[in-house]
């Protein structure tokens, strides 16, 4: 039977792998702001009373603690890029649908006609901006997803539980997508047929687009979950580059 935390912390003769799950506790405490298990004094305290067989296995989850706190950080600030991302082209719609309305209107004022043209980009313009744009939003949800993934199978492979709190959720970055392809259909249906293909080259359609489309695929998630049993030193110092491996790159171009 396992024993709780504060057995663990109350036994000198703890072994290294107990002290580690006190201090996987100890990070869950700190994403979600509950009082720490331990401190990181009292933790260094511990590990000293270890011997050096059962410090290796503890400098092990050290070494997950670190990782995965550094992925947690990574992607919150990669959640920026989604947002940026998802802004840019909300606001290239609003103007593409302005400068749309304008070529519509035989009574623009020629003063506001010059500052509409001035600010708003026409459709070829922003073909390759926007372009740009999606696939920065692609990679933003793609390296999260494939975060959430590296993050689940190092803790489920240790046996480290109550961590979910380490796995961003990501449904929100769906529905703006969703959200984005909607506001795009409607601003294409007041286009003239003429001016419809000039407008699906520089918007993305998103219509069928689904979240299984950012996920790593099951061939990757193998592929990790092999190299993590044979080499697991490796897949925890070379983390980012197994999170790429994961990774399922979306491209807009390739969609065109």
């Amino acid at each position: 039977m396992a024993r709780t935390f504060r057995q663990i912390i109350k036994d000198p003769k703890r072994t290294g792998a107990e002290l580690g799950l006190v201090l996987m506790e100890k990070l869950r405490n700190q994403i979600q702001g509950d009082d720490l298990v331990a401190t990181d004094k009292e933790i260094a305290s511990m590990s000293k009373e270890l011997i050096p067989e059962e410090l290796a296995i503890f400098s092990m989850y050290e070494a997950i603690f670190s990782t995965v706190l550094n992925i947690y950080n990574f992607s919150r600030q990669t959640t920026f890029k989604f947002y940026a991302s998802y802004n840019a082209l909300v606001t290239y719609l609003d103007k593409a649908r302005i400068l749309e309305c304008m070529h519509g209107e035989t009574l623009v004022p020629e003063r506001l006609r010059n500052l509409i043209e001035r600010k708003c980009s026409t459709f070829e313009e922003l073909k390759d901006q926007s372009a740009e744009i999606y696939e920065t939003m692609f990679e933003a949800v793609t390296f999260i997803e494939a975060s959430n993934a590296y993050t689940k199978n190092l803790l489920a492979h240790f046996s480290i539980g109550g961590l979910s709190c380490m796995q961003y959720d990501t449904d929100v970055f769906y529905t703006l997508m969703d959200k984005l392809g909607e506001q795009t259909r409607s601003m294409i249906k007041c286009l003239n047929p003429g001016r419809v293909g000039e407008a699906e080259k520089a918007f993305m359609n998103l219509e069928n687009m689904v979240k299984k489309e950012f996920l790593p695929d099951a061939k990757k998630v193998s592929e990790f979950k092999e190299f993590l049993r044979k080499e697991p030193n490796r897949v925890i110092k070379n983390s980012f580059s197994f999170i790429m491996l994961l990774q399922n790159h979306k491209q807009f171009k390739g969609e065109l």
